[in-house]
C-alpha cells in the first residue's frame, strides 16, 4: 500500500474510532454532568474535540477528492458522498445542537444529539468500510511496485 492510501486509511480509521467514542461514551455522558458545571465543561469539550476533528475531517475531505479525481469509480464516488454527508451533518445538524447546549444543560437536546449522531457514526463506518474495500480490491489503492 502506498503512502497516500495508508494515510487515507489511517485518517478514516481515526475518525471512525473517534466517532464511536463520542457516540457511545462522550455524548451519553453529557446527561450526567452537573447542571451548574455543564456550560464550562461543554465549552472546553467543544474546543478540544474541534482541535482533533477539524484537521482530520479536512484531510479526509481532501483525500476523498484526490481519490475521486484519480479514479472516478463507484467506491470513490460513494466515499466522497459519505464524506460530504459527514460535513453536512456536522455543520447543519451537530453544530447548531452544540450551540444550543452552550446555553446550558438540556436533556432533550442531549438526547437529540445522541440520536442524530448515529447518522454520522453510520457515515464514518461506511467511509472506513469503503476504504478497506478499496485497499483490498483495487490495484490503484493497494500495493504497487
Amino acid at each position: 500500500m502506498d503512502f497516500l492510501s495508508q494515510s487515507i486509511l489511517a485518517i478514516d480509521l481515526a475518525l471512525f474510532v473517534l466517532i464511536l467514542l463520542v457516540q457511545l461514551i462522550i455524548y451519553p455522558s453529557f446527561q450526567y454532568i452537573q447542571v451548574e458545571r455543564f456550560r464550562g465543561w461543554h465549552e472546553s469539550y467543544c474546543k478540544r474535540i474541534g482541535c482533533l476533528v477539524v484537521p482530520l475531517m479536512s484531510l479526509q475531505l481532501v483525500g476523498s477528492i484526490v481519490m475521486l479525481l484519480g479514479q472516478a469509480i463507484a467506491l470513490t464516488v460513494i466515499k466522497f458522498l459519505a464524506v460530504l454527508a459527514t460535513w453536512l451533518l456536522t455543520l447543519l445538524v451537530m453544530v447548531p445542537l452544540h450551540q444550543q447546549l452552550r446555553l446550558g444543560w438540556n436533556l432533550q437536546q442531549i438526547r437529540k444529539l445522541v440520536r442524530l449522531n448515529w447518522l454520522r457514526t453510520f457515515a464514518w463506518g461506511l467511509i472506513l468500510a469503503d476504504s478497506l474495500v478499496m485497499v483490498v480490491s483495487n490495484p490503484l489503492f493497494s500495493s504497487q511496485p
